[in-house]
């Protein structure tokens, strides 16, 4: 009844799942009984708008070893979308992302000693639990910019191997989750090999695609043969004058200086 209250002081409400009666909560030991014990509330006002959709995952394997299931919740954003030069992002598999879980587990872990008394004590946990998440994501996010590549480096052993470690504990099992890097390692490592080597073959040196480092075009005055490139000390011509020479009456005309 205390919760019933809170709700109605909070002016929200229980929503229930479009698979209602799906448990949210499959237990590791196959004996015990599973349950729903993942509640979801929102306002009225956001329940009765159209697109607002909720429900629960029944795919064991997107539980990633978890004893709950996944909820996926969509909610209806009105106003064109934004546009993004650039998005924070954490890698996959990183220390990055070890570091994050563990910091947001250890606030939350020290959350659990309080007791919500009154609609205001929730809401000052649910602004702790928002900064939780948003000083771990300051830390480890790193600023990255869009791109059409995508991971080409990804193969078949990733996807077997990223596979097998959700069927076998996800994330969790450490294991597994090594065993994923190391698969990545080898593909990453393998991929950029093959292109550095595909470089050096075609153009010989791998560093020929660096626009600072290629062969510069030479000035129009450089293409002239040396005893031309003389002919303005000999006549007192001036370099530009040359130059237009050659742009403006072709290059048979400016011959006509030899021998003059």
């Amino acid at each position: 009844m205390r919760l019933q209250e809170l709700f109605t002081d909070l002016e929200i409400q229980y929503v229930y799942p479009v698979n209602r009666g799906t448990p949210t909560r499959i237990p590791d030991d196959a004996e015990s009984q599973a349950s729903v014990i993942d509640l979801v509330v929102a306002s009225v006002a956001l329940i009765r708008q159209d697109g607002f959709h909720y429900k629960i995952k029944v795919d064991n394997r997107e539980r990633w070893g978890s004893d709950h299931r996944p909820l996926q919740i969509e909610i209806p954003i009105s106003g064109s979308k934004p546009e993004m030069r650039c998005k924070w992002k954490i890698e996959a598999w990183s220390e990055e992302e070890d570091d994050y879980v563990t910091q947001i587990c250890g606030e939350l872990g020290r959350m659990l000693e309080n007791v919500s008394e009154s609609a205001e004590d929730l809401e000052t946990i649910m602004e702790r639990v928002s900064t939780a998440f948003e000083r771990a994501w300051e830390a480890y996010s790193e600023e990255r910019k869009p791109s059409r590549h995508g991971k080409k480096w990804w193969n078949e052993d990733c996807k077997q191997a990223y596979q097998e470690m959700g069927e076998n504990g996800g994330p969790r099992n450490k294991e597994m989750r090594n065993k994923m890097r190391r698969t990545l390692r080898v593909a990453r490592r393998h991929y950029f090999d093959k292109q550095i080597h595909n470089m050096a073959s075609d153009r010989k040196r791998p560093w020929d695609l660096m626009p600072w480092t290629r062969e510069r075009k030479q000035s129009l005055l450089d293409l002239l043969p040396l005893p031309v490139r003389t002919l303005p000390e000999c006549h007192g011509v001036t370099l530009s004058h040359l130059s237009h020479i050659l742009l403006h009456n072709n290059f048979p005309l400016l011959l006509q200086f030899d021998g003059g």
